[in-house]
């Protein structure tokens, strides 16, 4: 868990797992200090492993399953989680760092709620990163996923919209070791307003 915190919340030097930045530090750098991502690391256990929301017909939602034993474990929620930049009504991001066959990243919407202050905070943005190896966690995938549920920014592979290929984050993530580049045009759209 401590390993976890320093990935997303080192200052700098993170280099854990062949890593060359941390989540916070990429993006401080990327933004020129206009964003500096803290992120609150917890850990709860499910009942059921990753095969059982993998299954055609799976009973279960895990993201709702995770919020739930977040709820549980946590009654009396979180204090000063930060709200969304663009959407003040929501939490400003929701990841899930999970062990097994959930792909690689996805973010999507949800309806649920965490306790903030002693109040409901919706959740409706989640990043999900799940590998099938212990301590195999990569930056770049984090970094990627946050662009989908912090700012909204769609996949940017190489097609014939774009051709932005391996040059910008939106558009492969990176390398084993460390994010790409943020395209300019949209740091300009969703950092300077």
């Amino acid at each position: 868990m401590a390993q976890l915190n320093e990935m997303f919340n080192s200052s700098s030097g993170f280099n854990l797992w062949q890593n060359e930045t941390s989540v916070r530090e990429y993006f401080r750098v990327q933004t020129n200090n206009k964003v500096d991502l803290t992120n609150e690391i917890i850990s709860v256990d499910l009942a059921q492993n990753s095969s059982y929301y993998l299954a055609d017909n799976a009973p279960g939602d895990l993201v709702s399953d995770v919020i739930n034993a977040i709820s549980v474990k946590y009654p009396g929620g979180f204090s000063n989680l930060s709200y969304h930049p663009l959407d003040n009504t929501k939490l400003c991001n929701f990841s899930l760092i999970c062990q097994g066959e959930f792909g690689k990243g996805v973010a999507w919407g949800i309806d649920k709620q965490i306790i903030n202050n002693g109040i409901p905070m919706p959740v409706k943005n989640v990043s999900l990163c799940s590998w099938t190896q212990d301590y195999q966690y990569d930056v770049n995938v984090i970094c990627h996923e946050y662009g989908h549920s912090i700012w909204s920014w769609t996949d940017f592979y190489n097609t014939a919209a774009s051709n932005t290929g391996r040059f910008c984050l939106m558009g492969c993530g990176g390398t084993r070791k460390a994010p790409v580049p943020i395209i300019t045009q949209l740091l300009e759209y969703n950092v300077d307003g």
